[in-house]
């Protein structure tokens, strides 16, 4: 029995280490995007205030930008049926764009920093959302979406 439950623990450890170390490198483009903004001129300096907090809120960002694309994709979902694809596309791009900029502001003194952080995490991140919506096409059909007879 007791070797039961030690394995039980031992491998609740190892999953929470195993969802963190996700998470971290989940957050390398953000990070990256706050460094390289961080070294360019005329974009404002970093925030001199220390602390865990700013670790925390660089772990949140991820998570909140997540469930933002989440929201983000039902609208445009819905939007598409009314619009041009082109138009709707570049507004999603736009509304994300502005979101992390916006969670950005927390490290930049200046929002040219933050909006320029943005940009950068967001191009990093471009070609791993291109790979996962390769990997859903070839899955099948989302079942919400009438699919087309012929």
């Amino acid at each position: 029995m007791k070797d039961h439950s030690e394995s039980k623990i031992f491998g609740g450890v190892v999953m929470t280490l195993l969802f963190l170390a996700a998470l971290c490198a989940a957050c390398l483009p953000l990070l990256a995007g706050l460094v390289v903004a961080a070294y360019v001129p005329g974009t404002g300096d970093l925030r001199t205030e220390t602390g865990g907090s700013r670790l925390l809120h660089l772990l949140r960002m991820y998570p909140a930008v997540f469930l933002f694309a989440t929201v983000l994709g039902g609208v445009r979902k819905y939007l598409e049926r009314a619009g041009p694809r082109r138009w709707v596309a570049a507004g999603e791009e736009l509304a994300m764009w502005l979101f992390v900029s916006a969670l950005f502001t927390v490290f930049f003194e200046q929002a040219a920093g933050a909006l320029l952080g943005a940009a950068i995490a967001l191009l990093l991140y471009w070609p791993f959302v291109r790979f996962l919506e390769r990997g859903a096409e070839k899955n099948g059909p989302d079942p919400e979406e009438p699919v087309a007879s012929s």
